[in-house]
């Protein structure tokens, strides 16, 4: 089961994935996050807690990309991810993302009253090729392994927006 929780804390936006987390979260997390890193006042960070998560598919990790791409944009510093286990961070290193983010061990304290993320954003082309589109940007290893899913995804999104 996944899920995913989060709670604004003087500026710095609080993440925690717990489970399998795969594309059916992302609308509604890309939603609450980019909204928010578009507000005033600016963030000064966005810290990603993957203690409990066992799975992430490379949707999420996409929208990871994207939240530091944002963050380096807006406040010149990078997402911190802590406590992900051994198959998340190769994952990560897998796809290249441990080179843009900061991976941490450290214990860091999150809110208490974090807010779950509810399922229920639909799911579109166009966000699954947004997310892909930032992991090829990464590496050409990347581009090769997700060059024909975009082309699908791009053919979608034209459709949907006839």
């Amino acid at each position: 089961m996944e899920k995913v929780s989060y709670q604004e804390n003087e500026s710095v936006l609080f993440i925690r994935a717990a489970g399998h987390i795969t594309a059916g979260i992302c609308p509604a997390l890309k939603t609450r996050v980019s909204t928010r890193i578009e507000q005033m006042p600016e963030i000064r960070g966005i810290v990603v807690d993957l203690s409990a998560c066992t799975y992430m598919d490379s949707t999420f990790m996409g929208l990871l990309v994207n939240f530091n791409k944002n963050l380096m944009k807006r406040a010149g510093k990078r997402i911190v991810v802590y406590h992900a286990n051994e198959d998340c961070s190769g994952l990560l290193r897998t796809l290249g993302i441990d080179k843009l983010v900061d991976l941490s061990r450290e214990r860091v304290p999150f809110p208490a009253d974090m807010q779950s993320i509810d399922l229920g954003d639909e799911m579109s082309a166009s966000l699954l090729l947004k997310a892909h589109e930032e992991l090829m940007d990464i590496s050409e290893h990347n581009r090769k392994r997700f060059a024909a899913l975009c082309d699908i995804l791009k053919k979608q999104t034209e459709r949907e927006n006839e």
